[in-house]
């Protein structure tokens, strides 16, 4: 059989899927979520002309001479309605209070005689300075009705929200988190934690999985797990009562008598798979195509079982699956820094190393390189993507994995 580049692999993994459909979310819910259309100011920012300080309205032309005593006409607080204040009078306002009409001047409480802080209203005021700034800040200033807020592609951070917020949104159109199926698969596995018979091990590819999967910005629907009896993934899959938009499998891809997913995809009516190679280690065995759930064919992406071979198949191909699914091109990180000491090939494949980056140099990962090296993968901050041999010094391209 013969095997395709990782990109043809990528390519064939994102032709399984579609973009999901947008929805509205409240703003508190689009947090991580990719702005689907742009959007423009319902309100301005502010809203209105509001004082910038703690101070005194009143009409510049009353500071002719300075100092000078006004009598106080009344207050306004934020929130509050202004008073317009007669001629040559003034206003104690407070930061954020809509300005009154006729009003051009905020003078802060620091440039009159009136004590800082909760006082009663005094019956007058003495400015003793202008420091000839106004103190106000202009509707509109920041951003005018009708302006762009967000364009359209924004990833959504809490400053984008705020700003929704501030703009006059209380929702957005956006596009949704994808919910993704794990399912591990062998006799082996035990749940992490628990106590291990013979040749039993803990089953680490769930918890990688799983998370690895909300980093890339999807939701976990279930985390499951099925023997090496292909009846058992039936089971999984009948006893799901919604579909999810993508299912991720780990194990049995290879040509083992035990290899379930090769069985599964050969005996049940819900599998509607293919197994092929990829022209990479670790990770040559991979396994896609559709699984009827609740009804509908959902896409499939089926990586081999070594962890760190899952590990490498969730940052090539899960990744390129859930990017499709949330209308993105593509997220993978790139670097390309010198390599700290000689990476080698192997013929017809391109090896990816788990590497470290220090001072900008990338060198072996701690733990040395092999699929089953789960235990010490946390300590790499990134997979070389090595095609040919590279010597000490030589450019090196790394995929960021942290």
């Amino acid at each position: 059989m013969s095997a395709v580049s990782i990109d043809e692999h990528r390519a064939r993994i994102r032709d399984l899927v579609t973009a999901l459909p947008v929805v509205v979310k409240p703003l508190l819910d689009c947090h991580g979520l990719r702005l689907a259309r742009t959007i423009s100011a319902r309100v301005p920012v502010p809203t209105f002309d509001s004082s910038a300080m703690d101070g005194f309205a009143l009409r510049r032309a009353d500071l002719a001479q300075v100092p000078v005593t006004l009598p106080v006409a009344g207050e306004v607080a934020a929130g509050g309605t202004p008073i317009t204040p007669p001629p040559a009078q003034c206003v104690r306002i407070m930061t954020g209070a809509p300005v009154p009409d006729g009003c051009d001047t905020v003078v802060p409480v620091e440039l009159t005689d009136a004590p800082a802080g909760e006082s009663p209203l005094p019956a007058s005021v003495t400015v003793r300075e202008d420091d000839q700034r106004s103190h106000i800040r202009p509707c509109g200033e920041d951003v005018a009705e009708g302006d762009t807020v967000l364009e359209a592609g924004t990833l959504l951070d809490s400053t984008h929200l705020a700003a929704a917020a501030a703009t006059g949104h209380g929702t957005l159109p956006v596009a949704p988190r994808p919910v993704v199926l794990v399912v591990t698969t062998g006799d082996e596995l035990v749940p992490a934690g628990r106590d291990l018979g013979q040749a039993q091990i803990p089953d680490s590819n769930s918890v990688l999985v799983a998370t690895t999967v909300r980093e890339l910005g999807a939701d976990v629907m279930a985390i499951c797990h099925a023997g090496d009896d292909p009846a058992e993934l039936d089971q999984v899959m009948e006893h799901c009562h919604d579909a999810p938009d993508l299912v991720v499998t780990t194990g049995g891809v290879s040509v083992g008598s035990h290899d379930v997913l090769q069985s599964w995809a050969a005996s049940s009516p819900l599998a509607h798979l293919q197994m092929g190679h990829v022209a990479m280690t670790p990770g040559k065995p991979q396994g896609w195509g559709q699984v009827t759930i609740a009804g509908r064919r959902v896409p499939l992406v089926a990586l081999p079982g070594n962890p760190v071979a899952v590990h490498v198949g969730l940052q090539l191909f899960v990744r390129a699956a859930v990017d499709a699914l949330r209308g993105e091109p593509d997220s993978r990180r790139w670097l390309t820094c010198p390599a700290g000491t000689d990476f080698g090939t192997r013929a017809g494949r391109t090896r990816l190393l788990d590497v470290e980056l220090r001072d900008g140099v990338a060198l072996p990962a701690p733990g040395g390189h092999g699929s089953h090296r789960i235990g010490t993968l946390h300590r790499a901050d990134g997979l070389a993507v090595v095609t040919e041999p590279v010597k000490a010094g030589d450019e090196l391209r790394v995929l960021l994995t942290r």
